[in-house]
């Protein structure tokens, strides 16, 4: 809807795309709701709905003349007057993938401008039109344009027009500026506040662009560290003039799954910035189940959200009491060449951290800061200080990276997928998103990058999202493979990757890949991962995760962060939507398994019978540097006791939140760990472990030599210790035993017990 000029405007686009439909605008007296003026976008075919999002129409009025601005849909038919009209702009034109201007003189609709982009017939074919996102009208502007608005659609690309000569059809853009992958596709709006452009397009991150001279800043001036999946947020900015800007959004994403829609509030001068969330204190400011579109209405001091039952308002809190200082880091985040050790702090002395390590928001569910935190790749931290009688601290955010930038970088998306080779059924027409699978049976898809990368050491992460019209079927891979970037395998029950059933025909060879099924093809259930190597069938033997909470099927945008040490490779699943969680380790030796340190790495995706939508939509992936730690989690290598029960713990102080003990009673308990080191040479040796009250004294063999002093693991207090033990060296790599034998403890300790959190073998 606009009020404007004494009259309201209402635009149409379609009912859930359910043709034939038109894009139409209705204008009715203000007073009366008498109908003034009726204008139809597709007089000559159908389509060129008028929604964006549900954003309101935009209007001006320059020299007396009153004006609204609107963007279109994709056209549907063959008639003379579309889809790209010229002047004179008469009743019989059709406007698709189009800026509108209208004359609304009288209370009438007529057309008196418009702009098309150059490549209007790719965009419809792609379904990657216009008419996704609002428009944007900016205050005047110095310079040859006064008068600009903003708009981006379905494909990402910012569009700056003169909103006084729009620019029509060309084979080439005439605007004013362009930018394109800076951000995700829009099905929102943007926003302007002193200078400042906000976007927050799909699966991607609030980002903010400064305004100079007329003209955006060619990469954001700041990002948010929250991330949206589909469909993104319009921002809305509150502000005292020029100064106290808040820029509120509401994230949608879980509209697919029913819950919860999320509040935020970002420093309207840094969106970096995280003042609010409504997930923080979630008992008392939680929302109702989100609904995609909806944007924040601030009036009087407070803000409105409509959600599927409910109508959530915010405000200050009554005597508001002070709040905690921000929590700050060292050392400071930044590139460093090995993981350093990262301790947080407050000033005021008596709060209680917490954080997070996989970007989401911190709150008092969250992690107990206890210790120092290993950072062993790239990783980004977040902390809240808490405090009885305080409002908690600002969200104070930090990213560590290790070593160099990704190799493979797509962590804005799909919408362009140069480097990659798409194979089958895989397209990148939906919305942005690398698909494998689009909703047809019997498909097989895979993507792989064009060259090879190193995968003796590496991190991945990618999300991604398995829907479709329930039950779904069959599941995708993480592959590494050494053949080919073209390789592809059967359908169905084989994902793209392998054999469809046990014993079948194999698929991809010099290969391993990680499933993610959501087909119960051979008793693996319809919620399972596991490991296959050289094109077995992804099938059996699986791992049944029903019971995490994380469901492959369930639509949600699914994290999974990789980690691969040379020995194992530990995947950590994520659903943000539910806050599930699971993590498993693999032993694998990859390059020995493909006969090849470098190789393809991508995804694989099938149907059979039943059919998905199965998308990646960010994907990132780094080789660690030549010589960088080998981590190994104790919990993951295989191990041996002399007797006494060995288990793993938790602690939150653990970087992980998880360790392992030997619940030794006497000297001459031990246990051993099978150790994968991938290549020979001198390491030093490092063990952390939570040293505590009841602990013993121990000494390390490697393969029966004795490595280093006995180490002592008493403390009179809970504490997370990093212990430098010693120097070994290796004549060949290969699996090596690495013993820890209880010597004794010490008169302060009441116990014989040892634990261990990692091992690190750092090269010469």
């Amino acid at each position: 809807l606009q009020l404007y000029a004494n009259h309201v405007y209402v635009g149409f686009g379609a009912h859930g795309d359910n043709g034939p439909y038109h894009g139409w605008l209705f204008a009715f007296d203000a007073s009366t709701l008498a109908r003034t003026a009726i204008y139809n976008s597709s007089p000559t075919g159908t389509g060129d709905g008028i929604w964006a999002a549900g954003a309101g129409l935009a209007a001006d009025t320059v020299n007396g003349v009153p004006r609204l601005f609107f963007s279109t849909g994709n056209f549907f038919g063959t008639g003379t007057g579309g889809p790209n009209p010229t002047p004179p702009y008469v009743g019989v034109q059709s406007y698709s993938n189009a800026v509108v201007r209208l004359d609304l003189s009288n209370g009438g609709l007529q057309v008196d401008d418009e702009w098309t982009p150059f490549d209007e017939a790719k965009l419809s074919a792609a379904d990657t039109d216009q008419g996704s996102g609002g428009v944007l009208l900016l205050p005047d502007q110095p310079g040859a344009h006064l008068h600009e608005l903003v708009q981006v659609g379905k494909n990402g690309r910012i569009e700056v027009l003169d909103r006084d000569n729009l620019g029509g059809f060309n084979t080439f853009n005439n605007v004013a500026q362009e930018i394109s992958g800076q951000i995700g596709g829009l099905w929102s709006t943007p926003a302007y506040w002193n200078g400042n452009v906000y976007f927050w397009g799909n699966g991607d991150r609030l980002k903010q662009f400064s305004v100079v001279g007329g003209q955006l800043g060619s990469k954001p001036h700041a990002i948010s560290a929250d991330s949206s999946a589909f469909p993104g947020a319009s921002p809305v900015v509150s502000a005292n003039g020029t100064a106290a800007g808040v820029v509120w959004a509401i994230r949608t994403d879980a509209y697919y799954s029913n819950s919860p829609a999320v509040l935020y509030a970002f420093d309207a001068n840094n969106v970096a910035n995280l003042l609010y969330t409504s997930a923080q204190n979630a008992a008392r400011d939680q929302l109702g189940k989100a609904v995609k579109f909806v944007v924040p209405i601030v009036a009087n001091g407070k803000v409105y959200v409509g959600t599927q039952g409910e109508v959530d308002v915010f405000g200050l809190l009554a005597s508001a009491p002070p709040t905690v200082p921000t929590p700050a880091f060292a050392p400071v985040p930044a590139v460093y060449p090995v993981a350093p050790n990262v301790t947080i702090t407050d000033t005021l002395g008596a709060a209680t951290i917490y954080y997070t390590l996989d970007g989401s928001s911190p709150s008092p569910t969250s992690t107990r800061y206890s210790g120092s935190i290993a950072v062993g790749a790239t990783t980004t931290i977040r902390a809240v200080a808490v405090a009885a009688g305080f409002n908690n601290s600002a969200v104070a955010s930090g990213t560590y990276t290790i070593g160099t930038a990704p190799t493979i970088n797509f962590s804005n998306g799909f919408a362009s997928v140069a480097g990659l080779t798409l194979n089958g059924s895989a397209v990148n027409s939906n919305d942005s998103r690398l698909q494998l699978t689009t909703g047809g049976v019997n498909q097989a898809g895979s993507a792989f990058w064009n060259t090879r990368v190193n995968v003796e050491n590496f991190v991945s992460d990618f999300t991604f999202q398995l829907s479709g019209t329930a039950p779904i079927a069959d599941g995708i891979t993480f592959t590494i493979q050494a053949r080919s970037p073209t390789a592809l395998g059967p359908s169905g029950g084989g994902l793209g990757y392998g054999a469809g059933h046990p014993g079948g025909a194999v698929g991809i060879p010099n290969s391993v890949a990680l499933k993610f099924d959501v087909f119960n093809n051979a008793g693996e259930s319809a919620d399972s991962i596991g490991i296959y190597t050289n094109g077995a069938s992804p099938t059996t033997p699986a791992i049944d995760i029903s019971s995490t909470g994380i469901v492959l099927a369930s639509g949600d945008t699914l994290s999974a962060h990789l980690v691969y040490d040379g020995s194992s490779l530990t995947l950590t699943l994520k659903d943000p939507v539910n806050r599930a969680s699971y993590t498993h380790s693999f032993p694998i030796d990859i390059p020995q398994l493909i006969g090849s340190p470098t190789a393809y790495v991508g995804f694989t995706g099938g149907t059979g019978g039943l059919t998905a939508s199965q998308k990646i939509l960010t994907w990132t992936l780094t080789p660690a540097a030549a010589g960088a730690p080998l981590r190994y989690e104790m919990e993951s290598l295989s191990a041996h006791s002399s007797g006494p029960v060995f288990r793993a713990f938790a602690w939150p102080g653990f970087p992980d939140g998880v360790g392992t003990i030997l619940d030794a009673t006497k000297a001459g308990d031990s246990v051993s760990f099978n150790v994968n080191v991938p290549r020979s040479g001198s390491y030093d040796v490092h063990v952390t472990s939570k040293n505590y009250l009841p602990r013993g004294i121990w000494q390390l063999s490697v393969d029966g030599v004795p490595v280093g002093p006995p180490e002592d693991e008493y403390a009179p207090s809970e504490t997370f210790v990093d212990m430098a033990v010693g120097t070994v060296s290796f004549a060949a790599g290969g699996s090596h035993t690495f013993t820890f034998a209880v010597t004794g403890h010490n008169r302060s300790s009441s116990g014989y017990r040892i634990a261990f959190d990692s091992l690190k073998l750092v090269a010469h």
